[in-house]
């Protein structure tokens, strides 16, 4: 629509509102990667722990070793057993669910050497078979290497780190720390009452952002609807009184814009007819115009036609002779009926010479009242550019 938009608007809430929207998505995302940043963190921290002690207890293992075979040492030792068992149950705690020792036997198959659980039924003995699952444990026999996986909550796990056992420096076994899936819980806990504030805070400013975009929506369909002659779907005067304080009158030349006899249009067709002329001219023009351009029924069969100047060299002067022309060539179609209808128009190029909106207005229908009085269809300006 070739209409200038309502300025009533509250453009800069609309600005805010999308600013806000944008910081809190921003917000967000941040607290997301810094919760996920602080998990890792966490997690790294604990493995490190893991591994100090892994460490330690891989030096009192291989201390007590004195032929160099961790498995044959082990097998004829029962008490070096219970006693490196012993050792490893003081490691245990409500972080270390599990601490046990692995090898791999010459089948490639896993088996028990050394267990820190004290519940039997729980506990894997010497050389019991032990069944992975993952192939974790395998790239740890192969790379010699630490590694860990994140269990997920299975079996109230939530990390299995397992650490190479080396005797002169060849891997003979793999220490296995499984981490409880409490402390897990205990590091979620701490940054879920963070993370509810947040979504409590995000969807209170999100009911307040639908709100206000709701708002502003209806109160823009609210004042359009106000604003718009609801006949001819140009302006209306309401919509003229808005602009008498905004509008920058060095940007517009003002045109006063009447159809002639149209009361002679009204007697003899009826107001039915008339009606259909009104708003057959006002589409002309507004087809005609450009954006920036702001049509107004002033009253009656009364138009008035802001024309924007997009430059000092637009020739905005010769827009209300070619709007003449365009009513004058072109007859309207009405039930059946062709009508030859013309147009006088009063032009004030000079606006901005007014105090006010109004004074400007004034200027443009003595204008319009000079071209009906010297026959109308016709167009008279405050200045010739001739």
């Amino acid at each position: 629509m070739k209409q200038f938009v309502s300025s009533k608007i509250n453009i800069l809430s609309i600005i805010l509102l999308t600013i806000l929207t944008f910081v809190i998505t921003v917000i967000y995302i941040q607290f997301e990667n810094k919760t996920k940043q602080l998990k890792n963190d966490i997690l790294q921290n604990e493995i490190f722990k893991a591994s100090e002690y892994a460490y330690n207890i891989s030096e009192m293992i291989e201390l007590s070793i004195k032929d160099n075979n961790l498995y044959s040492t082990l097998k004829n030792n029962l008490d070096l057993r219970n006693e490196i068992d012993e050792k490893l149950a003081l490691f245990k705690s409500s972080k270390y669910l599990h601490i046990f020792v692995i090898k791999k036997d010459k089948n490639g198959k896993l088996r028990y050497l050394l267990d820190a659980e004290e519940d039997l039924e729980e506990r894997g003995f010497f050389d019991q078979k032990f069944d992975p699952q993952s192939n974790l444990w395998y790239d740890v026999f192969n790379s010699s290497t630490a590694e860990y996986a994140i269990q997920d909550n299975i079996e109230e796990l939530w990390i299995t780190f397992l650490y190479p056992i080396k005797i002169k420096g060849k891997i003979q076994a793999v220490l296995a720390f499984d981490f409880s899936a409490n402390e897990h819980t205990y590091i979620v806990d701490m940054i879920t009452p963070l993370k509810n504030i947040f979504l409590f805070l995000a969807l209170i400013l999100a009911i307040f952002l639908i709100f206000s975009y709701s708002q502003l929506y209806l109160n823009y369909r609210i004042e359009k609807k106000g604003f718009v002659d609801p006949l001819t779907k140009s302006y209306n005067r309401l919509f003229l009184n808005s602009l008498k304080t905004k509008i920058d009158l060095k940007k517009y030349e003002l045109c006063m814009i009447d159809i002639d006899h149209f009361k002679k249009i009204n007697d003899t067709y009826g107001h039915s007819v008339g009606d259909i002329v009104l708003q057959s001219f006002s589409k002309r023009i507004l087809n005609q115009i450009k954006d920036g351009d702001i049509l107004i029924r002033y009253g009656g069969e009364e138009f008035l036609l802001l024309i924007k100047k997009e430059n000092k060299h637009t020739q905005v002067h010769l827009i209300p002779e070619r709007i003449r022309k365009l009513i004058e060539s072109r007859p309207f179609a009405v039930d059946n009926k062709i009508l030859h209808i013309t147009a006088s128009l009063g032009a004030n190029n000079r606006p901005y010479e007014s105090i006010t909106l109004y004074e400007a207005i004034k200027i443009a229908d003595e204008q319009l009242y000079k071209a009906k009085k010297a026959g109308r269809n016709r167009v008279s300006s405050t200045h010739n550019f001739n």
